[in-house]
């Protein structure tokens, strides 16, 4: 996780004042967070040029931050300027998190060394005791108590299951996105045991229909705003409810309808009317086979 900084004088800095007081609030929440969203995703202050509209503003407060001096136009959307004065660099960001790998990398051995020695060696006997070291009960067979968190749980059912043969529901949606993200011409990514891990989460703990995931792969990386920022199956899965609620909306199904191009190529409308037909005529069978069932009780 990265913070930034944020100058305690900027509810009076001269630029702050440069937006009209009636639009100042909404213009300057704008700003924190694309912020925000610059430190996630390690951008070093380059956003897209719609990054108004993800977060359900206006071009024209967009626009006031690049009067007030907060922002610089670019060929591809904005800069925000001195970003690296009060932000880390993605640099920054990339040897931090390095190093914190390898700190953890550092202690899950030194742990693991300690132990594999505590089980190779008995356990200590007094030595005016009559016990000898082969009636011991070796510390491995001890009973002892460890509360995993859930993460360490996803990662303990991640690894029991990796012996276990491929999916093929799951290597489709993998292989899906290998295939889309190679089409916009970036490297191709490599399908790793966590893409396949974050794969099988999505449809069996998130319950997510594998045509609408599919359809929806399809529609991200054919999207201007979201191709550049869709290049795992961790973060599709992590992004999946706001890829649907925009490809709905674009189809017709939210509050703002288009016919975009990235809505055609996918044909996220057809796939979505379909897969819910299904859904509601399997709710509508199984509350008929309730009411049959009350009425034989009757």
């Amino acid at each position: 996780m990265a913070w930034g900084l944020t100058d305690d004088k900027l509810h009076s800095h001269r630029k702050t004042l440069r937006i009209p007081r009636a639009n100042r609030c909404e213009a300057m929440g704008l700003w924190t967070l694309v912020n925000s969203w610059c430190n996630d995703h390690g951008t070093d202050g380059n956003v897209p040029r719609d990054i108004w509209d993800e977060f359900g503003t206006t071009l024209g407060t967009a626009e006031l931050l690049v009067a007030a001096g907060f922002w610089e136009t670019t060929e591809d959307g904005y800069q925000v300027v001195n970003w690296a004065e009060y932000n880390k660099t993605s640099a920054q960001l990339a040897e931090k998190r390095q190093a914190e790998a390898d700190r953890k990398a550092k202690w899950r051995a030194t742990k693991k060394g300690q132990m594999s020695s505590s089980e190779d060696s008995p356990a200590d006997v007094p030595r005016d005791s009559h016990v000898s070291p082969e009636t011991v009960t070796p510390a491995s067979a001890l009973t002892h108590t460890h509360t995993h968190t859930p993460k360490d749980e996803e990662l303990l059912r991640s690894s029991s299951t990796s012996a276990e043969p491929p999916r093929p529901d799951i290597e489709e949606l993998c292989e899906r996105l290998q295939q889309r993200i190679t089409e916009t011409g970036s490297k191709t990514p490599t399908i790793t045991a966590k893409w396949r891990t974050e794969a099988r989460l999505l449809l069996d703990r998130d319950k997510r229909d594998l045509g609408k995931a599919l359809a929806l792969i399809d529609w991200a990386l054919a999207d201007d705003f979201w191709r550049g920022n869709i290049a795992s199956m961790p973060t599709f899965r992590k992004q999946y409810d706001r890829l649907r609620i925009k490809a709905n909306a674009e189809a017709g199904y939210g509050p703002a309808s288009s016919t975009s191009a990235s809505a055609k190529v996918a044909g996220w409308g057809e796939i979505a009317q379909q897969a819910d037909a299904i859904e509601a005529a399997a709710l509508t069978e199984k509350e008929t086979i309730i009411e049959l069932g009350e009425a034989d009780n009757d």
